[in-house]
Parts: C-alpha cells; sequence; structure tokens
C-alpha cells in the first residue's frame, strides 16, 4: 500500500495533468484515453506500478477517513499551487 503522501503526490499531478488536458484538449483523442495515458505518465515518473495505485486506491476507498484526509490535502495543495501561479502574474 502507498503512503497517504505518495497518494497525494499522485494525485495532485493527476488532477494536474487532467486540467491541462482540458483546457488544451482536441477532438482527436476521447478525453478517456487522455486521461489514462495521463495517469500512466503520473505513475511512471514516480515510479510507481498501475498495480500498486490500484491495490492503494482500493485500500483507501474501504477507509473513507484515510481518503478523505488524501483529498483534504490534494485540494489543499493544488489552492497552493494556485495562488503561487497567481502571485507570479
Amino acid at each position: 500500500i502507498l503512503s497517504e503522501g505518495k497518494m497525494t503526490e499522485i494525485l495532485v499531478q493527476k488532477h494536474i495533468q487532467e486540467a491541462a488536458y482540458n483546457l488544451n484538449k482536441t477532438n482527436e483523442r476521447p478525453l478517456n484515453f487522455a486521461v489514462g495515458q495521463h495517469l500512466s505518465t503520473v505513475l511512471a515518473a514516480m515510479n510507481v506500478s498501475q498495480k500498486d495505485f490500484e491495490t492503494s486506491l482500493r485500500y483507501f476507498s474501504e477507509h473513507p477517513q484515510m481518503l478523505n484526509r488524501i483529498y483534504d490535502e490534494v485540494i489543499n495543495e493544488l489552492n497552493r499551487m494556485q495562488a503561487k501561479s497567481a502571485a507570479r502574474k
């Protein structure tokens, strides 16, 4: 099982990739394909296998308090990143 911190990192990057895709999507590829590709890219960059991610996601889904903590931190991190980006403009 991945740590809560590692799961948070993966989900933050996954949501960033999805947002970037949605901002720049084309009609050439269906969204489901692109989202799956983004997750694979994120997992590869973090040296995490698809199986380990899925096992961990299933585990955290069965422990809602843990999953809520992870997503609270994902939201906090995305908000921090957005604020930092806005401050640079």
